[in-house]
């Protein structure tokens, strides 16, 4: 969707949601709590921006196409690199 001023910031493009995902996940998470992170960091004037789960599944989603996530056994989300 095209903002007013037609320009979207890092901080609210799915892209810059991904490197987000990537700082977060050193270890392995569930969606549950990397969804609570992005959230607790989304809070903070660092990172000025709204993302639901929606959003931050297409990012994961894009993670995963590029190889850089991928799923445990047990459903939890690790970084590949």
């Amino acid at each position: 969707m095209l903002l007013p001023d037609k320009h979207i910031t890092i901080c609210e493009s799915l892209l810059g949601l991904s490197a987000l995902i990537l700082t977060t996940l050193e270890e392995s998470r569930s969606f549950d709590s990397l969804l609570a992170m992005v959230a607790k960091e989304c809070e903070t004037p660092r990172w000025p921006a709204f993302h639901n789960a929606e959003s931050v599944c297409l990012a994961l989603c894009f993670l995963h196409s590029v190889g850089l996530v991928d799923v445990e056994t047990n459903g939890d989300l690790f970084r590949c690199v």
